[in-house]
């Protein structure tokens, strides 16, 4: 049993979650209206003047009427051919996504169902460290300027 969720985060904070059944596909249109246009657009004109959305490669978030939409609205964005998608050391939002599963996990802890799963991510969500999210959102432009340095980690 697993959820979707949807948040943008970066140093001054989390935008509200969307979440979905994680069997439910978050296509473009869901995407745009849910994401887009009532959590990311909101939360960076609320915080920022001065910032680069950075999706994942989810095939949603680069949708041709999904781009269209942020190119529009001057929503200033990691193009998909700059947007390496196995590098998760860049990605500070892996490691919020970690943050967050081990806190709705902590202790063993199991959903008996769909609801209580969405109420713990939701509780967990409320109850994150405004520090974590600051940190992990100022250490972006500090690990991509390590990988230009250094280059990519190669896993093996």
């Amino acid at each position: 049993m697993d959820v979707l969720i949807c948040i943008a985060m970066g140093p001054r904070g989390l935008s509200q979650p969307f979440i979905a059944l994680s069997n439910q596909a978050i296509n473009q249109h869901i995407y745009l209206k849910e994401c887009v246009k009532k959590r990311l657009m909101p939360y960076i004109s609320a915080k920022y003047t001065n910032y680069v959305f950075w999706p994942d490669q989810a095939s949603s978030h680069y949708a041709t009427t999904v781009v269209e939409h942020l190119r529009k609205e001057g929503i200033h964005f990691v193009e998909k051919v700059d947007n390496p998608a196995n590098l998760s050391e860049a990605r500070p939002v892996e490691d919020f996504w970690a943050a967050l599963k081990g806190m709705v996990y902590a202790k063993g802890w199991h959903a008996e169902n769909v609801q209580q799963l969405v109420n713990r991510v939701k509780y967990c969500l409320r109850n994150i460290k405004p520090k974590l999210v600051q940190r992990l959102g100022e250490a972006t432009k500090k690990r991509i300027d390590k990988i230009r340095r250094n280059g990519v980690v190669e896993s093996k």
